[in-house]
């Protein structure tokens, strides 16, 4: 993954606990990512449908009783909800079409609706130029890559080094796509995360999990270290909380409301010495 590596070499880099397919609440992490604040999840989060009144939309009632029920004062669909009422245009777009796209909910207001979901047909990959129109018309763009966990579930691989055809080709079409993003940010001077929202699922599920988290900014393309955020205070460690929060100041907006009912803080970089 030429370009994957490229980007390590240069970005700040952390980890973040995360949840495995297998986990009694695998969507915890993708509902936390929304609300700004550790949240739980609900079974069919991100299931998409296209609607003759605002397009693309999601139904967030049943993860949003689930965090009433849980009394954890999370509010699913805060992230979305700030982006909107601040003015900042959001869409996400998907490498291939899926009943359920959770990133959707990740910018998906309190009603489901996000700005825009982007898909390609049915057999095709991502145009070229998808990602870069997008940049053109809002500032904030959640690309979800998900072949490459139906691929881990499809071949259930043994351990991390096993890498059977239909992942390795996974792979190389993720990190051809991540090329494309950060091409396509360079020419806005853009900033970018890159994040893996679960563990493989051949990871032991009652273990603590973490996922990898990139930051980079294009406008300071030498700029390794480790990521920092308050919520821990553990160099090179942060929390699916604190992404929203960190979206919303990078999005430079006058007002953003919604910012004061998260927990998570903005995450900032430690430079490498």
């Amino acid at each position: 993954m030429p370009n994957l590596h490229r980007l390590l070499q240069q970005a700040a880099v952390g980890l973040m606990p995360v949840a495995a397919p297998s986990d009694p609440d695998p969507n915890r992490t993708w509902a936390s990512l929304s609300a700004g604040k550790r949240a739980v999840g609900a079974p069919n989060l991100g299931a998409v449908r296209l609607t003759p009144e605002v397009g693309w939309r999601t139904d967030l009632a049943a993860v949003q009783d689930a965090n009433r029920r849980a009394d954890t004062s999370a509010r699913v669909g805060l992230l979305g909800e700030a982006l909107q009422r601040g003015g900042i245009r959001s869409r996400v777009i998907a490498d291939r079409y899926q009943e359920r796209c959770p990133a959707f909910a990740v910018l998906a207001n309190q009603f489901g609706w996000a700005g825009g979901l982007a898909v390609p047909p049915a057999g095709w990959s991502l145009p070229d130029g998808w990602i870069r129109a997008a940049l053109d018309d809002c500032a904030v763009v959640l690309l979800s890559v998900s072949s490459v966990a139906e691929a881990d579930s499809r071949t259930r691989p043994r351990s991390p080094s096993d890498l059977p055809k239909p992942k390795a080709a996974a792979l190389k079409e993720a990190d051809r796509l991540l090329g494309l993003a950060l091409a396509a940010l360079r020419a806005h001077g853009g900033r970018l995360i890159v994040l893996a929202p679960a563990s493989p699922d051949y990871l032991d599920a009652h273990c603590r999990t973490l996922g990898p988290v990139i930051a980079y900014d294009t406008r300071r393309p030498e700029s390794p270290g480790l990521l920092y955020s308050p919520s821990t205070r553990w160099p090179g460690l942060v929390t699916a909380a604190d992404f929203a929060p960190t979206i919303l100041h990078w999005s430079e907006a006058q007002a953003r409301p919604g910012a004061d009912d998260m927990d998570g803080r903005v995450m900032h970089v430690l430079p490498a010495p």
